[in-house]
């Protein structure tokens, strides 16, 4: 695979996540950092990191199908669950030996894990819905096991 292909590919799967954290930094860099735009960046960075995980399996039909004896939807509001723990303890790290103030206590922590997995149960459900209907449309049934 060629270079410019690789990238082509990786900004197809990353866009969505890279573009919340540049709209983030342009509106900090704007306005400051303001806290009260925080819940809303998290359950972005949910439903982006959700978005990307299903342009994942989709470019992956091998990773699809090992996927497919369980339920897709599960599967991405797991893997972003995780993701969003890693997130916030890589803010505590930044918090504990560089000196940042990022996290506010631990209800700040704790709602900034569940608004990214609110985001990504909200993004594979959409996303459920939405291949349901495009198989009904074209006179299939549902898939149950996809997104």
């Amino acid at each position: 695979m060629s270079h410019s292909n690789l990238l082509k590919r990786a900004w197809s799967v990353g866009w969505a996540p890279f573009g919340v954290l540049a709209l983030h930094s342009v509106l900090a860099v704007l306005f400051g950092h303001r806290r009260e735009w925080d819940p809303l960046f998290h359950f972005l960075g949910g439903a982006a990191g959700a978005y990307s995980l299903l342009r994942i399996l989709n470019a992956l039909p091998g990773l699809a199908r090992a996927v497919e004896a369980l339920d897709r939807s599960a599967v991405i509001v797991v893997a972003m669950s995780t993701a969003c723990l890693l997130w916030e303890l890589a803010e505590f790290a930044s918090d504990r030996f560089l000196g940042t103030r990022i996290q506010q206590g631990l209800f700040d922590t704790g709602s900034d894990v569940a608004l990214g997995v609110v985001g990504a149960a909200v993004t594979a459900w959409v996303a459920r819905i939405a291949v349901n209907r495009v198989n009904v449309d074209f006179g299939q049934q549902p898939d149950r096991t996809s997104l």
